[in-house]
């Protein structure tokens, strides 16, 4: 939607507080459901604790980017609803989508841990940030306020502010860590593969839609920036030099490293050096299947060789995720070639003159794995 001036001042200058409107039958709920703006600190440290409890239903956390249309068809029990807790933001698809189900809902909590309606008016806040706010709270406030029936807030302050819509303090928990962290991938290509990074972009999305619990880091400025910000779970990195580069990853892991390669006259002379850079983050490598991959990387062994097929990728991705061991014996595959090689070629030979016995030993791969340890 495009925010005319006026319309944006508008919100900027009246949106109010949510105040709950909606009724809901009496009745025990079956299902949970926490919309969030992606993984947040406001949804970790106020909703997740209280959830966890296995006397509670349980609880789906979902992303407000994700299409609406069918999330909340899955059935509960007879005689059961569903709870629905909106924390800070929302979109009209997923409003469209609450209100479609209204008979099949318990209740709906909103839930904010700051003074929305005065952050829309504090001119000392960035524009973007408080046109963020506009777009995901202040035009909603009407909808939001006929679908809610209770006001969740995070500070005695708000509780006291917003006391004439029924405010309920809900109180801060610890932070409830996953027992499964997500699967890290990483991408750390240069400036000179900005179309490689955002043909992950297409990967990324199928993941999301396929529900793989796998993060993205890559490197790249506004452009790359642009091609993920609809996405969750994706890190853009400001570019490292490589020395710079070395010292920030010494010692890091990650679990899967991509290496695509799109065709171009300038890609068909690569060498195979980002084998050598998932390695040294002991991550299971996924390859174009072009050159210089093509004929180096053993297919199965050491990395997958795959067409630049985006489902393909995604296929690839989603088996190596839910396959811990897998992923493990491809990394130390590829650990163990690189550290295998022997970087004393035939064509220094000459340069090196005669070495005493000791040295006789191949001069291993080191420089690939610099700052790595062991």
């Amino acid at each position: 939607m495009i925010w005319s001036g006026s319309a944006l001042a508008g919100l900027l200058l009246g949106a109010p507080m949510v105040c709950p409107g909606g009724r809901y039958e009496a009745r025990p709920a079956g299902r949970v459901v926490v919309l969030q703006d992606g993984a947040n600190p406001s949804t970790d440290f106020y909703l997740r604790e209280p959830f966890a409890d296995p006397g509670l239903p349980p609880a789906d956390y979902l992303d407000i980017a994700m299409p609406a249309a069918g999330r909340l068809d899955a059935s509960v029990a007879d005689g059961a609803g569903i709870f629905v807790v909106i924390c800070r933001y929302v979109t009209a698809d997923w409003l469209a989508e609450l209100e479609r189900n209204r008979n099949r809902l318990v209740g709906v909590a909103y839930f904010v841990d700051d003074d929305l309606p005065a952050m829309l008016r504090d001119r000392s806040l960035p524009g973007r940030y408080r046109r963020k706010i506009a777009q995901r709270y202040g035009r909603h406030v009407a909808r939001l306020s006929r679908l809610a029936d209770r006001l969740w807030v995070s500070t005695d302050a708000l509780a006291r502010k917003y006391a004439a819509c029924g405010a309920t303090l809900l109180p801060p928990g610890p932070l409830v860590e996953r027992s499964e962290p997500p699967v890290r991938m990483f991408y750390h290509g240069t400036a000179g593969h900005r179309r490689e990074s955002r043909w992950l972009a297409t990967i990324m999305r199928s993941l999301r839609a396929r529900g793989v619990d796998a993060t993205l880091e890559l490197f790249g400025g506004a452009d790359v920036r642009r091609a993920f910000r609809d996405i969750p779970g994706v890190i853009v990195l400001h570019p490292l030099a490589w020395r710079d580069y070395l010292a920030w990853s010494a010692g890091e892991r990650r679990d899967i490293g991509l290496a695509p390669l799109l065709p171009s006259t300038v890609n068909a002379a690569r060498a195979p050096t980002r084998f050598f850079e998932i390695a040294r983050l002991r991550a299971a490598g996924i390859y174009s299947d072009v050159p210089p991959y093509a004929g180096f990387v053993r297919d199965g062994e050491d990395g997958l060789l795959l067409p630049n097929d985006t489902d393909a990728w995604a296929a690839a991705i989603a088996m190596l995720a839910g396959d811990g061991d897998r992923r493990r014996a491809i990394a130390r595959a590829a650990e163990t070639r690189c550290r295998s090689y022997d970087h004393a070629p035939a064509v220094f030979a000459a340069l090196a003159g005669p070495l005493p016995a000791a040295a006789d030993e191949p001069r291993r791969a080191r420089l690939a794995f610099a700052g790595g340890g062991e």
